[in-house]
């Protein structure tokens, strides 16, 4: 056996450890401290929701103006595309809401007409 093999066992276990320890001291001197923010001054407010708003305030316009002939149109010349469509906002809508009764059978007309 030569003298430049690693020593095996518990020995080498503590080495590892050892090592591991003295990399990760740096990083422990830097990391945050408890109750310290990374981000002090935290996100302007409404700045997660504003792209979330502009869309959903740009979908009911859309909606308000073309939402019924559009439902029409699909209906009639689409209909499983329409059944589709219909299945997964009752069965969102029912989850959303908190309710299965109404809007999960709607779900089960429209799985049993596709």
């Amino acid at each position: 056996m030569s003298n430049n093999t690693k020593p095996r066992g518990k020995r080498r276990d503590a080495d590892v450890t050892a090592s591991k320890e003295r990399q990760l001291a740096p990083l422990r001197e830097h990391a945050f401290k408890p109750g310290q923010s990374g981000n002090p001054k935290g996100r302007p407010k409404g700045a997660r929701n504003r792209l979330g708003t502009q869309f959903l305030e740009a979908l009911e316009a859309d909606f308000n103006q073309f939402g019924p002939q559009a439902i029409a149109l699909v209906s009639e010349k689409k209909p499983e595309v329409y059944m589709r469509v219909a299945k997964f906002w009752s069965t969102s809508l029912a989850w959303a809401l908190g309710s299965t009764t109404a809007a999960g059978s709607l779900a089960c007309r429209c799985e049993a007409s596709m």
